[in-house]
């Protein structure tokens, strides 16, 4: 087989190669399979981040949702914290964690969850908890870091007795 020349036309897919910026060697553009149409074009453009239309979208609000829940459940002792480790932060990890063993949380549950985006790549949830027949309030930031939505901020109204130490505020306003 010999290689093809520089003026030699390129079949369909090494051209697709080309236009996605992929340089190859003549030699190898003899070599190389047909690539299947069901196959994406290597290499795979950088994710961007999710724009503000993510709200909405039932995949987004589902995860959301799940991790809001999950960060309830460790703040009323029903999870171990550990569980949360790899989708917060450090400090609101921190925070859940002093809730969870302050055990002033306890029997807390989620009344409602109200989510916006106000710009891409950030949730807030605005989370009505009840507890003894009581109502309470937290609030909840969710930012796109890493490829991932991970809990970057926590507000909570929390129950009368000893204080939490507080953390600031990051974006919630």
């Amino acid at each position: 087989m010999t290689p093809p020349s520089a003026s030699t036309a390129l079949d369909p897919a090494d051209a697709r190669l080309e236009r996605a910026g992929v340089r190859l060697a003549p030699f190898l553009l003899a070599t190389l399979p047909a690539p299947s149409p069901h196959q994406p074009m290597l290499p795979l453009p950088a994710p961007s981040p999710p724009d503000a239309t993510e709200v909405g979208r039932p995949d987004t609000d589902a995860l959301a949702r799940q991790l809001i829940a999950a960060l309830v459940e460790v703040i009323a002792g029903h999870r171990p914290a550990p569980q949360l480790r790899a989708w917060v932060t450090v400090e609101v990890y921190e925070l859940a964690d002093e809730l969870a063993r302050s055990g002033n949380a306890a029997g807390m549950r989620i009344h409602s969850i109200r989510l916006q985006a106000p710009e891409p790549g950030i949730i807030e949830a605005a989370v009505h908890l009840r507890q003894a027949g009581r109502s309470r309030a937290a609030a909840v930031q969710l930012t796109y870091l890493d490829h991932r939505w991970q809990l970057t901020t926590l507000e909570v109204a929390a129950p009368a007795g000893p204080a939490p130490r507080t953390r600031p505020a990051s974006g919630l306003g």
